[in-house]
């Protein structure tokens, strides 16, 4: 039996989801990027910040990385001195359901310095960046990408677990949110 070459996924969106998940942040939360701007305690008071701003938060492979708080890979080579806050998205999980048709599974990696945890309205900043983070991407559309979603019966992996990182200097959350990759 010849199938045509054609029939199969490609997978040809997969190196740019990431960014594009960081977009749409971008464009759809202040909360989010006021949360891992600003270390004071009274973040979501603060103004919002520009596309500009926003976009000097995000690592393009510059040499040092300690300077930005938006990653799309699970680490960096560098330590991290600064105490700060950061997202980290990429794949974690690529199931292939049939030859046209997947469920990528993207890791959120949300953290935050423990010293800079507590926000000034008696809310954790991880946990409140967790959830903004669940309420602005759950059920969006997302250019190349489609629709991503946090449901536990549609893709197994869809989760949010704490974690620690960096020993116990930093703690937060790895959430999973899936698409159907077509």
């Amino acid at each position: 039996m010849n199938i045509n070459q054609e029939a199969y996924n490609k997978f040809e969106q997969l190196p740019q989801m990431p960014y594009n998940i960081i977009t749409s942040l971008i464009q759809n939360n202040e909360n989010v990027w006021k949360l891992i701007n600003y270390n004071s305690p009274d973040a979501l008071q603060l103004p919002n910040l520009t596309q500009e701003q926003k976009a000097k938060l995000i690592w393009n492979g510059q040499e040092d990385s300690e300077d930005y708080r938006v990653f799309m890979q699970p680490v960096t080579d560098d330590a991290f001195t600064t105490m700060c806050s950061q997202i980290r998205v990429f794949p974690i999980v690529i199931i292939p359901t049939n030859r046209t048709l997947g469920i990528i599974s993207f890791g959120i990696e949300i953290l935050s310095h423990v010293k800079i945890n507590q926000l000034n309205n008696y809310q954790t900043r991880i946990l409140t960046l967790l959830q903004e983070v669940i309420s602005t991407l759950n059920g969006t559309y997302i250019n190349g990408i489609g629709q991503l979603f946090f449901d536990k019966s549609a893709s197994y992996d869809n989760s949010a677990k704490l974690n620690l990182f960096n020993n116990r200097n930093y703690c937060g959350y790895t959430l999973i949110m899936s698409n159907r990759a077509v």
